[in-house]
């Protein structure tokens, strides 16, 4: 199986969302029709572009056919700081997640001004 080093996903967190950042895709085959991927999620960057701290309200995992829900949670109510004062917030991960999963995320507050990145590893 190739691994694939990429970003996985990338976006704005939505407000109130939550909103789907990332979802593990399948690869369609002629022979054996959807072949299933596995990700391994290392890194999860957040970054403020406002001139205010914001608060990320829930980041999530959550396995295919489920809703997300508080055993979702990989943190709840996080602050990303204003411009200017170290806006950036890196989250060290090390998940794994099947075809399907996705990661998923929601703001406290209403704006468009945090962007998500997820970085990682497609395993096909």
């Amino acid at each position: 199986m190739p691994d694939t080093i990429k970003i996985l996903g990338q976006g704005i967190i939505p407000y109130p969302g939550p909103g789907t950042i990332y979802t593990v895709p399948e690869k369609p085959n002629k022979v054996f029709g959807e072949v299933p991927f596995q990700a391994i999620v290392k890194s999860i960057q957040l970054c403020n572009r406002e001139t205010s701290g914001l608060i990320v309200s829930s980041l999530n995992v959550v396995k295919s056919g489920e809703s997300v829900a508080d055993k979702n949670r990989i943190f709840w109510w996080k602050t990303v700081p204003a411009v200017g004062s170290d806006n950036t917030v890196i989250v060290p991960c090390g998940f794994t997640l099947q075809s399907g999963d996705y990661v998923s995320a929601s703001l406290l507050t209403s704006s468009t001004k945090v962007s998500i990145s997820i970085f990682g590893i497609e395993i096909t």
